[in-house]
């Protein structure tokens, strides 16, 4: 049997990297689904690895200060280390348990760049407990807020290409497969046909919790589920500090 557990994340998680790593660590995903480009997640594997020389670290830590000059540094720090976590922890799992990742290549929100600096500043400026209590605020305030139109009808139509790209995983379609180099496709070829267990997809928060209409959850489940999909669930990843994932 197939379940599939998708996770909301924000992409400014100070606490991201931990987090993702337990929910992975609990749910042991057989298949994992990325709504973003194979070509974007090296890019983000590639800025990761370079921030962990010390002179391209200090160097980067540099520019964040010139553009946000009131940054609280051990934010600042705490927020660099987690600023490519969902790229980072999906390749060490996926490498760890030879783990395949399919990338959907389904388009994620691109804020205003005047938004997006607003809500770094807004973390940066913080201390790390406060900045915390902003990034738990956050994942409060989603799903509960309206959509403008524009939204609706673009989180219907990832749903509608979510519903095509595992119809093709779990149809046996044709489907492109990205992964770590050959492991993943290989493993790919032997599991997928008789595929049992957990699938994950990590994806934003205001994606996997925006409901453009009432019912758009229960659709998607049910969908789900006439493809083959056991279980649907759906969870926040700040979730992963509850006792059940910590223990």
């Amino acid at each position: 049997m197939i379940y599939l557990t998708m996770i909301g994340i924000e992409p400014f998680d100070i606490d991201g990297s931990k987090r993702l790593r337990r929910l992975l660590k609990y749910y042991q995903p057989k298949l994992i689904l990325m709504p973003n480009s194979y070509s974007a997640f090296k890019a983000n594997l590639f800025n990761n690895e370079r921030l962990q020389n010390l002179k391209d670290y200090v160097s980067e830590l540099n520019l964040w200060k010139e553009n946000f000059p009131n940054s609280n540094e051990k934010t600042l720090d705490e927020f660099l280390g987690n600023r490519f976590y969902k790229d980072t922890e999906v390749m060490w799992y996926s490498k760890g348990n030879d783990t395949p990742v399919i990338f959907l290549n389904i388009e994620e929100e691109t804020p205003s760049k005047n938004s997006l600096d607003q809500t770094v500043e807004k973390i940066l400026r913080a201390s790390p407990e406060v900045a915390r209590a902003i990034i738990e605020k956050k994942y409060s305030e989603v799903g509960k807020q309206g959509l403008s139109e524009k939204a609706k009808k673009e989180y219907q139509k990832r749903d509608n290409d979510l519903i095509k790209k595992v119809l093709g995983i779990i149809g046996r379609e044709e489907v492109n497969v990205y992964g770590l180099g050959e492991i993943a496709n290989h493993l790919y070829k032997l599991k997928i046909n008789n595929l049992e267990g957990n699938i994950i997809l990590i994806g934003s928060a205001g994606y996997i919790f925006g409901d453009y209409e009432p019912n758009r959850y229960k659709e998607l489940k049910t969908k789900l589920k006439e493809l083959g999909i056991k279980g649907v669930n759906r969870i926040k990843l700040n979730e992963a500090d509850k006792s059940l994932y910590t223990i």
